[in-house]
Order: structure tokens, then sequence, then C-alpha cells
């Protein structure tokens, strides 16, 4: 008979990717994308099942349009570029589904396996439990952060140790779930896994709802399963990471200011707080391709760092900074005046000045500005009213500004800086 070793010692360490699903996108934490071999944070979901196996494809993509195969999704996938595909253990739940049956969100993580029975032992992973069953002497062990997740202060304070202690925690309603476990356990005709959403009693008495998932590893030869492994996941925790991955997703990696996708989550919201009127400053840094092409994207990133210093230094009041392309940044100023977004636009250009005279990298920048008084107006209106008027000014400084980056290239290289028909080379 398959002998269960004690759990605390037998754990390795783990620790999972999480993805999340809305609006027809994928977000994907750094390991999740690690996992999955890609390299952007946001995909589509065609993309996504692009890179799975056909039939884990087909799956999760009825998962998604209709509620026909449940909730839960538990996929032993094949995943990755093509000709590098790898065993990966998707584990999730559909949070939100719309009046016809599709899903308008889920969640979950993932995991690289080494077989279609492996389950993630999992160690100090905060929300979710690794538990052990012998299905023959309904013998279980739970590890550390089974109990934390029940309020338990292990090792002083323990679970039931068999099956029968364990089935007091789940909630009256939610036995019918649990039963099938038994059968499971008893019948290799039940199957070798299952998934169900079942309710544990905490501690405190209270009760969380969990996604449980389970695998017989192995069977005795009456076909009784004698090692079942698996998990059980506060659901809670699922949706704190989705609105994290999704939080992360909204953000510039490199500056932390906000991206273009800001408006699809902010935008309407910032409409309904009605702090009537909202201005704008449009931001363009100058010469950071000269810098990049010179002097190495290292030293670029470092002006662009300086500029987010700058606005954040000397726009004190609510505001939310988005940077639209390399070198351009909007700022939007809620509850803000046309005759205070102005005087906003000239203390950058004054603290701009103060800056470049006493630090070695000069960062230069042109700025316009906008406002709306409600929310009748157009925003990709204001957003253009502000850029022309910052293209207008740039105009009119730039030949000084340009001559002052080549003026410092030359000082810090010495090299002459030759720029024609926006190329630039040293001589």
């Amino acid at each position: 008979m398959f002998n269960i070793r004690k759990t605390e010692n037998t754990l390795s360490q783990f620790s999972p990717g999480f993805l999340c699903y809305k609006e027809s996108i994928l977000f994907l934490d750094q390991k999740a994308q690690s996992v999955f071999q890609l390299d952007q944070r946001m995909v589509t979901l065609e993309t996504f099942l692009a890179i799975l196996d056909t039939d884990s494809s087909l799956l999760l993509r009825r998962i998604i349009t209709t509620r026909e195969v449940g909730d839960s999704i538990i996929l032993n996938a094949s995943a990755g570029k093509e000709g590098s595909l790898q065993p990966v253990l998707i584990q999730g739940s559909v949070i939100e589904r719309d009046t016809n049956g599709k899903a308008l969100c889920f969640s979950g993580y993932c995991v690289a396996v080494r077989n279609e029975f492996s389950v993630p032992r999992i160690y100090d992973a905060t929300g979710i439990g690794l538990w052990e069953w012998n299905g023959v002497s309904g013998k279980c062990i739970f590890c550390k952060d089974y109990h934390r997740m029940l309020g338990y202060d292990w090792p002083y304070e323990t679970l039931p140790d068999t099956f029968q202690g364990w089935k007091e925690l789940v909630h009256p309603d939610d036995l019918e779930a649990v039963a099938f476990q038994e059968k499971l356990a008893q019948n290799p005709d039940a199957g070798d896994k299952f998934a169900c959403f079942v309710r544990l009693r905490r501690k405190n008495g209270e009760y969380i709802w969990t996604i449980g998932k389970g695998f017989v590893v192995q069977r005795d030869q009456l076909g009784r399963a004698v090692f079942i492994q698996g998990t059980n996941q506060d659901i809670e925790i699922v949706q704190k990471e989705y609105e994290k991955v999704l939080e992360q997703s909204l953000h510039d990696t490199l500056t932390g200011c906000y991206n273009r996708a800001f408006f699809s989550k902010y935008w309407d919201r910032i409409k309904k707080d009605n702090i009537w009127p909202i201005s704008f400053l449009y931001l363009d840094l100058c010469g950071l391709k000269m810098v990049n092409d010179l002097l190495g994207h290292d030293f670029g990133d470092k002006m662009i760092l300086k500029m987010v210093s700058i606005m954040n230094a000397v726009i004190q009041m609510s505001k939310y900074i988005i940077r639209m392309g390399g070198d351009e940044f909007l700022i939007i100023l809620p509850e803000c005046s046309l005759e205070l977004v102005a005087e906003c636009e000239r203390n950058l250009r004054k603290y701009m000045k103060i800056k470049n005279a006493i630090e070695e990298i000069p960062v230069i920048f042109s700025v316009g500005f906008s406002s709306m008084k409600s929310g009748d107006e157009s925003l990709t209106d204001m957003i253009s009213q502000a850029e022309r008027d910052m293209q207008k000014k740039k105009e009119w400084s730039h030949p000084a500004d340009i001559y002052l980056m080549q003026s410092y290239i030359e000082k810090l290289t010495g090299a002459k800086v030759s720029y024609q028909d926006s190329r630039l080379r040293l001589l």
C-alpha cells in the first residue's frame, strides 16, 4: 500500500501563476507568462486559445461561451510555442456570467506539470491549501496553508486527520458534492479526478467558498484509491488576484504611470464622480530619440523617470498621469479650472528650468493644456486640443531645445553631434 509521508516534510515550494479573463482579454502575471511562454501581460482570448492543445482549447471555449459545462475550470493542457509544448495545469472558476450564460470574467492559477495527474504541491501560498487522502484508510493530511486558510494556528491547532472528520467542516448543503469524492475513491468507474465548489467552516464558525479539485494518483489491486491529492482554494483570493493583475495591466512598467488602457477602466468612473471641470496637460519630452540613439536606452529611461518626478513634484493636486507613448504623457486633473491648469503649465516650465540648471541630465519638455466643463464634451477632442496646444509651443521652442540637448551630448561624449533630417550621428 502507498505510504503517505508527513506533509510538512514532503511539500516542495511552489509559486503558481495567476491569470484572469475580462472582456475577451486575458491578463497574466509574470509567472503565468513564463508558464505559457508569452512575453505579453495582456493577450486576446483567441491568441491564448491558439497556444493550447485542441481539446483544451475547445473545452475552455465551451466554458466561456456557455454554462452547460459548469463554472469550474480544470485543464490538463499542453501549451506554449509550436515545437516546445509543455504540460500545464490550469485551475480556476468563472466569477460572473451575463444573462446568456457567457462568461464575463474568470480567474485562476496555472503551473507547469510533469504528467496529467500532477497537482501543484503548494507550500506557503495564501488562500490555497493542499491535501492528501488515503481513500482506503480514510486518513487525511493538510498542509500548513490549508490550516491557515481556515484560521487555524498550525502546528498548535490542527484539522481533523480523517475524511469523516473533514466532512464535519463542510456546509450541510454541500455534502452531495462531497459524496461523489467517496464514490471516486472506491470505484475507478467514477473516474480519476473531480472538481467542485464547497463551503468550508473556518475556526471562527464562518463559512468560505472554495474550489476543490483532486486527482487519484494510485489505486490498489481492488481499484480503491490509496492516494488522492488535491487542493482547495479560497475563491475570494482568486478575485483579489484577478483585481491585482488587472490593476497591474493598467500601469506602465517603467514609470508606474497609467497606460492607455486606463481609459477603459477609469474614465467612466471619473465622469460619474461629477468632478467638473476636468483639465488636461499634454507633455512631450524633447530629444528622447537623440539620447536613445547616441547614449543608449538606459540613459533615455533616466530622462523619462526624471520627467515623471517633475510632474509629481509640481502637480500636488489630485491627478492621473498616463504614459501615452514613448515620450508623451497626459495628466488628467479633476476639479481643475482652465485658469488653474494654465498656472500648472507655467509652474511645470519654471520648475523644468530650475532642475536643468542644477542637475546633470537635462529634461526638456513642451506642455499644452485644455479643459472640459461637463461630460457632454468629447474626451478625444479635449485630449487632441491639449496635444495641439503642446505641438504649437513645441514648434516655437524646438530649435533651442534641440541645440541644448546636442550641446549636452557633445559635452558628455566629447564628439560633435550632427542633426539632419531627423537622423543623428556622432562625427
